[in-house]
């Protein structure tokens, strides 16, 4: 079968490649002028690795990638970075149930009231019930405002702005839910893993148009 796919960001170049192991015929179409999506990085003279664009790493847990890269002889590298947040002008490591402990700027009550809600984020599997409650109240109830203001707000705001507000439950469950303590990164980068997927797509007959943006579609001639 024929098929046409609209991107190579890492959606794309999975569909490509397990599609053209089963012996389709695959083209894919991508804007941009090299794959990888919001992945997408760029290399310096001198430079071992790529960097993003924008920030990227996978979890330890995200085993569909890490298969991926198995299975195509990628090596990643598996590393347990350090995590600190900015505070009152000075730094803190806050990656652990420890680090959480000895941060200064709660009171004892308050950090073990929000390693207690964080936990119980954690270890839910249940996510459905969770998007009928917005997370800011949520965090200001269960881990106290101040703790709110000191730690979550901030990042909140950056990251969404004036959405901070209406984002979900389910959406602040995930990040706490999925996050592992250490992290995978392909090694070269994530440009690197691109341009080696495509090579594996290519070698089974696959073929890629770069700078070539897909505006419309249709069928025997008509939109």
């Amino acid at each position: 079968m024929k098929i046409g796919i609209i991107g190579a960001g890492f959606t794309g170049l999975s569909t490509a490649y397990y599609l053209s192991k089963k012996g389709h015929a695959v083209t894919i179409f991508e804007k941009d002028e090299k794959p990888g999506g919001l992945a997408l990085g760029y290399k310096e003279k001198g430079w071992d690795f790529t960097l993003e664009s924008h920030y990227h790493h996978w979890f330890t847990n995200d085993k569909s990638a890490l298969n991926l890269a198995e299975e195509i002889n990628h090596k990643v590298i598996i590393k347990r970075p350090k995590t600190s947040s900015f505070v009152n002008g000075n730094i803190y490591q806050l990656d652990s149930p420890i680090s959480l402990l000895k941060f200064p700027e709660l009171s004892i009550f308050n950090r073990i009231r929000m390693g207690v809600s964080l936990a119980l984020l954690r270890y839910n599997p249940f996510w459905k019930p969770l998007e009928k409650f917005k997370a800011e109240p949520y965090l200001k109830k269960m881990m106290g405002k101040r703790g709110y203001e000191k730690l979550w707000r901030p990042l909140m705001v950056n990251k969404l702005g004036k959405y901070a507000p209406l984002v979900s439950l389910a959406w602040f469950w995930a990040r706490v839910y999925k996050r592992t303590p250490s992290l995978a990164y392909p090694e070269g980068g994530f440009l690197e893993f691109a341009l080696h997927l495509q090579k594996e797509i290519e070698k089974k007959g696959g073929k890629f148009f770069y700078n070539t943006e897909v505006v419309k579609l249709s069928s025997n001639g008509k939109p």
